[in-house]
């Protein structure tokens, strides 16, 4: 099982991801967040200085948030 964490993404970044912290202070960049949400994530890849992750569960939407138009918004990568 991978690890996961509640974070709060604190900034965007270049790409389109959001950064949060984990608890040992590494940056995590988790695409498909926005600035000022608390989530839960899981790490998908860990590096010494930063690592990645997925957004598993919204535990505190931002209030930009809004529902994708197209439902495979996720899947297929054509939207932004």
């Amino acid at each position: 099982m991978a690890d996961t964490f509640d974070i709060e993404l604190t900034a965007d970044s270049f790409g389109g991801d959001c950064v949060g912290r984990l608890p040992d202070g590494r940056a995590v960049f988790v695409p498909f967040g926005i600035t000022g949400e608390r989530v839960r994530i899981e790490l998908t890849t860990e590096k010494r200085n930063f690592a990645r992750g997925r957004i598993t569960a919204i535990l505190d939407p931002s209030p930009l948030r809004i529902k994708p138009r197209c439902r495979h918004f996720a899947d297929c990568g054509g939207c932004h």
